[in-house]
């Protein structure tokens, strides 16, 4: 009887300033959400983990590389090129991570793909690309690990763009977000380099001379991935957002 009229005097006392209610938060501190709330994004806190590369230049037609201590539900991402107009064949890695293409091909300046997958256990786990032809001049391969990208339904907006720099000015590329707190991934593949990040970017991988950077958006809407690029570099680009946990 007691506890039932605290309980109706504290509602009182709140309504009119006197009690703040702290939001209810499951076991782990995450805000639950109620029938009156929308989820509108993820928590943006997403982590580079590692990031690892291969090349080779004989034309072949297969390239692996191995990332030590992957851990189950982490994204991967492949940021590939080569140097003709070859198809991408088949993607597999040790750990049965099933990957799709989120941009590509690209085929400004070489021929350029991103790809991504969420692993589905931990371990070490080596990543192989084959293409349907030969692979020419350049063949290259970068895995990117990331931490905090949702499991599901992750991948939002997608963007490519080229060009060539002539003196200082930046490489871009465009993208409009549908979610709140997304992870942006932006590859570059050029004739010269490694660029210098954007501002707002971290760099996660300069293999062989080019970039992938990241960065976290804030409310749904457009962004500008941006990088600098060495003049006179001819350049191609493949963007993607993805939502994150």
């Amino acid at each position: 009887m007691r506890c039932t009229a605290w309980i109706a005097i504290s509602f009182i006392l709140a309504a009119c300033g006197r009690i703040d209610f702290a939001p209810l938060t499951t076991g782990d501190g995450a805000k639950m959400i109620d029938a009156h709330e929308s989820d509108t994004g993820g928590s943006g806190m997403v982590t580079y983990v590692q990031d690892g590369g291969n090349a080779r230049a004989d034309g072949g037609a297969q390239l692996s590389t191995t990332l030590t201590g992957v851990r189950a539900g982490d994204a991967l991402f492949l940021a590939i090129d080569w140097a003709t107009n070859a198809g991408l064949a088949t993607t597999t890695d040790t750990q049965g991570t099933s990957y799709a293409i989120a941009v590509g091909p690209n085929d400004a300046y070489a021929r350029n793909y991103l790809l991504w997958g969420i692993a589905p256990a931990d371990g070490n786990d080596t990543i192989s690309i084959s293409t349907d032809a030969s692979t020419g001049v350049s063949f290259e391969l970068r895995v990117i690990q990331i931490r905090g990208v949702a499991a599901t339904g992750a991948l939002d907006a997608t963007a490519m763009s080229s060009g060539m720099t002539t003196s200082t000015e930046a490489a871009t590329v465009s993208l409009t977000t549908t979610a709140a707190n997304e992870l942006m991934f932006v590859f570059e593949d050029g004739s010269t380099g490694p660029p210098t990040a954007g501002a707002g970017f971290s760099t996660v991988s300069t293999f062989d001379g080019d970039l992938s950077e990241i960065r976290t958006t804030g409310a749904p809407g457009a962004y500008i991935g941006s990088l600098l690029p060495p003049p006179g570099t001819t350049w191609s680009i493949c963007a993607a957002t993805f939502r994150t946990l």
